[in-house]
């Protein structure tokens, strides 16, 4: 009877331990997203997704999700990070929690929420191991901390590793450790290509500019001529950082199609500390410019890089030059030269006096001598910036002269504001400045 009742068991057991696995019914996705802020309705198409296995988060929690998406106008950017455990059920209260949220317009109004900052919610309705769908809603705060922000009628509903692959990505190894993750925002500003974006694994935001010229080409750019740089930041710490004065890099404009421009990059950037070296190896990067409109590079330019002394943040600016004028007015000779970008709204102007007759040689403001910088002045409509030279340290050198054209650059420091002229001035670095114009 043992031996029986044993017998039993055994098959019982065999049984139990060899069930075919339960079937998750399948069900049909979109590959989209939408969702309403502060009242507005913005719907698109997911771009990427993927998954990554952790065994460090305790039982509550395995597995990371990683999502992000762009409205079906092109205009606004959504991110999300999720944990998740796949083993547990929708009413287990750990099922879903939205680490990270991250949606913008391509503009300042980004919003924003992880942890202890700005609060969001998931809820995932269905999914199958690869298929995945749910709602989310909350109050982000703003990228400056404001709060208020709401969050409703959020769905998404896609198959992880599918989507539109909407050109927004960068990637680089920085000293071997992977830094990856989404531009979500790429424009050309007065001859600069400017992509900004955020990591996936880290808190890091991350910005490559590529000095292209008003009309985006295949070529190489190197960053000690002025016309690249690269920095990621951790809020209150620079990680990494490439100027024209600092690091060493080369970016490769591969392929420009409409307003899609994909390359590469590497080089050395500064570390966390000041004189720290870091390596940027396999950089690739592959973007959609905003409202991208070519313009025409003219034969005579402007241009000009700087900075906050030697550090964060690195800006490379130019233009063409409309033309350059000289006068006499009673005993004080003149010669103005008058530039523009971004298609005339943004303006670049240099005025160099002397009480001789303008000849090559050194000017600078405010020296006392006879050949004075009587204003250098630049307004960057799309960042809303105006450069204007403080009460010294802004020199211009005329390098050529003669009754056709000038020639010459420009260096020193610089008075910078956030807004047009007026309001609170910062001091900036200037190097690398230049003119060429005609008369």
């Amino acid at each position: 009877m043992k031996t029986q009742l044993g017998l039993c068991v055994i098959i019982l057991l065999f049984i139990a331990c060899n069930k075919p696995p339960v079937e998750v019914p399948d069900f049909a996705v979109s590959d989209s997203w939408q969702c309403t802020i502060n009242g507005i309705n913005y719907t698109g198409s997911i771009d990427t997704s993927f998954m990554e296995i952790h065994s460090d988060f305790g039982s509550s929690r395995d597995t990371l999700l990683y999502c992000t998406g762009t409205s079906f106008d092109k205009k606004s950017n959504i991110f999300f990070r999720l944990f998740i455990n796949r083993t547990s059920t929708a009413g287990d209260p750990n099922y879903p929690i939205i680490q990270e949220f991250s949606f913008d317009t391509c503009s300042t109004h980004r919003l924003w929420a992880r942890i202890n900052f700005g609060t969001m919610k998931g809820h995932i309705e269905n999914f199958n191991g690869n298929k995945f769908s749910g709602s989310f809603s909350g109050s982000p705060n703003t990228e400056m901390g404001s709060s208020g922000q709401t969050v409703s009628d959020g769905k998404f509903s896609f198959q992880i590793g599918k989507g539109t692959s909407e050109p927004k990505f960068l990637s680089c190894d920085i000293n071997n450790k992977p830094l990856r993750g989404f531009i979500s925002e790429a424009r050309v500003v007065s001859n600069a290509l400017i992509m900004s974006g955020f990591a996936f694994h880290t808190d890091s935001t991350f910005q490559l500019i590529v000095r292209t010229g008003g009309t985006l080409k295949p070529g190489l750019y190197k960053s000690l001529d002025g016309n690249a740089g690269f920095q990621t930041f951790i809020p209150s710490i620079v990680t990494n950082y490439v100027s024209d004065a600092i690091g060493n890099m080369t970016v490769t404009i591969e392929s420009v199609k409409d307003n899609i421009v994909e390359g590469f990059f590497s080089g050395a950037a500064q570390g966390v500390s000041t004189g720290s070296e870091a390596n940027l190896t396999g950089g690739k990067f592959r973007c959609r410019v905003k409202n991208y409109l070519p313009q025409a590079d003219a034969e005579n330019k402007w241009g000009f890089c700087e900075s906050n002394g030697l550090q964060y943040p690195f800006q490379t600016w130019s233009g063409n030059l409309l033309n350059a004028v000289k006068y006499q007015q009673g005993s004080a000779y003149y010669v103005v030269l008058n530039g523009e970008s971004d298609h005339g709204t943004s303006v670049f102007k240099i005025k160099l006096r002397s009480n001789a007759p303008i000849a090559p040689g050194i000017y600078e403001n405010n020296s006392g001598g006879s050949n004075n910088v009587d204003s250098l002045y630049f307004y960057c409509a799309p960042m809303n910036f105006t450069y204007v030279q403080p009460l010294a340290g802004i020199a211009c050198q005329i390098d050529s002269l003669d009754n056709q054209k000038i020639v010459g650059r420009f260096y020193g420091n610089i008075g910078f504001y956030f807004n047009p002229y007026g309001g609170i001035s910062f001091q900036r670095s200037v190097r690398r400045g230049f003119f060429k114009g005609n008369f």
